[in-house]
């Protein structure tokens, strides 16, 4: 909770896997619908707003379950906010794909600005969520750790607490397929989610969380952990870096 900045009340863990929980969420959306929609978004047409570049397993999601995709040019500072608020006056447009940091491919960080704007845009659709992935949060390759924006939160100040639905990992800190997932979202949207998964499972891996907080011990272990995979991972960037401009930069 302390390094995705939400309150420790709007957040649960789970097994090894976050794209599991998006997908998870997509299913239950279309088969019981979401708080305060009407209805299963089942039968009915779904559109997803898709920012492009953009990450290829989110596509396959909605490939999969017949969302269809419509893309939005991705900028330096997040989506085009013009063609995004157009497409939310679309009924059908029930979610949304966010990176918001460090997005695929092109390492776009959604500022301040973007993120107000996303979480207040009016659109036609009351059940209207934005998958919020924040894979790359901690994921930092300089001195400056930007601290996620408190999206939770601000979504309700601006009038729509159960929009984000928020999501991340420690995949890419610990062990690729062997970490902890986790969802942070609204009460209604947390209790809508365990409401559903309660006949999928009887819950996550409680060792592999319990191990995983006994070697971070705190937030700070965390960020400890995370520049020392910078100090590794820093140098072989800038020397990929140089010799692509070198080879292929014209």
């Amino acid at each position: 909770a302390e390094l995705l900045n939400v309150n420790v009340d709007n957040i649960v863990a789970g097994d090894n896997a976050s794209l599991s929980v998006m997908h998870d969420l997509v299913t239950q959306a279309l088969l019981y619908g979401v708080p305060g929609g009407e209805g299963p978004w089942a039968g009915q047409p779904v559109k997803f707003i898709c920012p492009v570049p953009g990450y290829d397993r989110h596509f396959a999601i909605c490939q999969q379950l017949g969302i269809e995709m419509v893309p939005v040019e991705l900028g330096e500072h997040g989506p085009d906010l013009d063609a995004v608020a157009e497409l939310l006056t679309d009924p059908t447009v029930k979610g949304m794909w966010v990176v918001p940091t460090y997005a695929n491919p092109s390492g776009v960080v959604y500022d301040e600005a973007t993120t107000r704007a996303l979480l207040q845009l009016p659109a036609a659709a009351p059940d209207f969520r934005i998958w919020w992935d924040n894979a790359y949060a901690l994921h930092h390759l300089t001195d400056h750790e930007q601290t996620p924006f408190d999206v939770i939160s601000l979504a309700a100040e601006l009038g729509h607490p159960d929009r984000v639905l928020l999501f991340a990992s420690t995949s890419k800190i610990t062990f690729a397929g062997a970490g902890v997932s986790f969802f942070a979202s609204s009460q209604a949207n947390l209790q809508a989610y365990l409401d559903g998964i309660s006949v999928r499972t009887i819950g996550p891996n409680k060792v592999n969380q319990l191990a995983h907080a006994q070697f971070f011990g705190d937030a700070e272990g965390v960020r400890r952990l995370m520049r020392a995979h910078r100090d590794l991972l820093a140098p072989k960037f800038a020397i990929v870096n140089e010799v692509l401009e070198a080879e292929l930069g014209p």
